[in-house]
């Protein structure tokens, strides 16, 4: 196999078995990769691009991050809304306040679909992802108000659409059962977010978190600009369009 990857023996790539041709294309990944960091003229855009697989991956980032965000402040949620508005209110504010968002990202799911196909999935993924982690940031902001939370949770809603983009992305560069797979693989993402992040924000106080939901909301816009390949051959917004 390391005679193979090395061209020692001079066999054509497509010969080989497809393990041996993926190790192949991650070497030339990496070699490519260090010539960008040189400086030096490279292919990486091209590969990036052609590779569904790590093109897919980019867009699994942002899910993590994103559902991450979602859940920094979420434990202290049902205490504070209790001590706002009553507990004998705080039920039925809270069920109020997430009744309205779902409704208003259900009417408006389709309407972020449309415009993902015509500015590009970059710019959508940016602009959903961040806005989704408005609420959350405004919760710790403002603790002692939590009608701000409570309008900006149902505002936002009408955003929801960061993860039905990413699947659009994927979409675009995949087909039959390995589109399956790679879809499957993005969802994993939400689910695993939603594992590991809880166990760390319940130890977590207003400030921890703001600071989590920032960092995150950062890390998700640097990570989509200028790593994420644009999966659309053409789109309006080209200077999100760094690979």
């Amino acid at each position: 196999m390391g005679l193979w990857r090395n061209g020692v023996l001079g066999l054509d790539p497509h010969s080989a078995p497809k393990e041996w041709q993926r190790d192949g294309e991650i070497q030339v990944l990496v070699s490519e990769f260090k010539k960008k960091l040189k400086g030096e003229p490279n292919n990486l855009g091209k590969i990036w691009r052609k590779s569904s697989e790590i093109a897919a991956f980019t867009y699994m980032i942002p899910i993590f991050l994103l559902g991450c965000a979602s859940v920094m402040a979420s434990p202290q949620v049902p205490h504070m809304f209790k001590e706002y508005f009553g507990e004998g209110r705080a039920y039925i504010m809270q069920g109020t306040m997430d009744g309205a968002s779902g409704l208003l990202g259900l009417i408006f799911i389709s309407a972020m679909g449309k415009l993902s196909d015509v500015q590009g999935r970059k710019a959508w993924v940016i602009v959903t992802g961040i806005l989704q982690m408005v609420p959350g940031l405004v919760f710790t902001v403002v603790p002692n108000n939590l009608w701000f939370y409570f309008v900006a949770n149902i505002i936002c809603g009408a955003f929801t659409g960061t993860l039905s983009t990413c699947t659009a992305a994927v979409s675009d560069i995949s087909s039959g059962i390995r589109r399956t797979r790679l879809i499957g693989a993005v969802l994993s993402f939400t689910g695993l977010s939603l594992i590991v992040m809880p166990i760390i924000a319940g130890n977590l106080n207003l400030v921890q978190a703001r600071n989590g939901i920032i960092a995150c909301a950062a890390l998700l816009f640097v990570f989509v600009t200028f790593i994420s390949p644009e999966t659309l051959p053409e789109v309006r917004f080209r200077y999100l369009r760094f690979s």
